[in-house]
């Protein structure tokens, strides 16, 4: 999954007073991440956010620049591009005016919900942290994993996928299936039947149930759109200037992919077996963007 959702997933899942990370709130916020960065730019479609020079190029910048959904945030009203600072600062204000209604909201989803691990049937939850998915207990933590179950989940809580899917056979040999969208996801009203190859033995009702409700209070699908616009804006204009913010942001080498690109980027693999990933080195420390 990509950063654009998994930073807002992470603050929603963080007790602000203790510092406090807890997984299944984590897992249900990333879910209910339903933007797309591929809506807003199409040919950034598999960009997952975390490697600078991805997104840092006068191509990938256009991009940016062109979009019409994200000039509100790119753009002051005479029509010239917003500084960095700038951006920084709306990004950071939205955030702290708003997580607070997502927390309350997570709040209320976990008096009907067990948000447990094991109440959202998480099978993998122990190697999810706060700093990153840990594949075994001597890896380090890895900000660009979640883990099999929520690389599923993520996929194939929603529908609206567009009808034509590329599949495409990846270096290891495996068949991967890209999810691109070219409009808003629908959360699923029922869960894919777990004998679905692709939802790969995974039961994913407790998790669509939950993150469903979370959509469904008030103001939460309006604050997601904004905070994930925000954090798009944020990051690619951030990536020119890697260097001097390598103290503040954990840029990488490489991708590890998301879940929906798998034709591009290791993935959701269409047959049973998941291509593994080589981790790369980290460029950069702790602080998120």
């Amino acid at each position: 999954m990509c950063r654009f959702h998994k930073d807002v997933a992470r603050a929603v899942a963080t007790d602000p007073e203790t510092g406090e990370f807890n997984v299944g709130v984590y897992a249900v916020a990333l879910v209910g991440m339903y933007p797309r960065i591929e809506e807003y730019m199409p040919d950034m479609f598999g960009c997952d956010g975390f490697v600078a020079a991805e997104m840092s190029g006068a191509d990938h910048q256009r991009h940016l620049e062109q979009s019409e959904k994200l000039a509100p945030y790119v753009y002051n009203a005479d029509c010239s591009l917003k500084t960095l600072d700038d951006i920084r600062i709306a990004d950071e204000i939205f955030r702290t005016e708003n997580l607070g209604l997502l927390r309350e909201a997570m709040s209320k989803v976990a008096e009907k919900h067990d948000l447990s691990a094991e109440g959202l049937s998480f099978p993998d939850h122990a190697k999810l942290t706060a700093e990153g998915y840990k594949a075994s207990c001597c890896a380090p933590p890895d900000r660009r994993q979640n883990g099999p179950f929520l690389d599923v989940a993520v996929v194939h809580a929603f529908t609206g996928y567009d009808d034509q899917k590329v599949e495409i056979k990846g270096d290891d040999g495996v068949l991967y299936r890209e999810y691109y969208t070219s409009q808003p996801l629908t959360i699923r009203d029922d869960a894919p039947a777990s004998d679905d190859p692709e939802v790969k033995g995974y039961d994913l009702g407790p998790i669509i149930s939950a993150t469903r409700d979370y959509l469904e209070m008030p103001g939460v699908r309006d604050v997601i759109g904004e905070m994930f616009a925000h954090g798009v804006v944020r990051i690619f204009r951030s990536a020119p200037h890697a260097q001097e913010l390598s103290s503040e942001i954990d840029w990488y080498e490489n991708s590890a992919g998301c879940a929906m690109c798998g034709g591009k980027k290791a993935a959701t693999a269409f047959n049973d077996a998941v291509a593994p990933t080589t981790p790369s080195s980290e460029l950069s420390r702790d602080l998120e963007v």
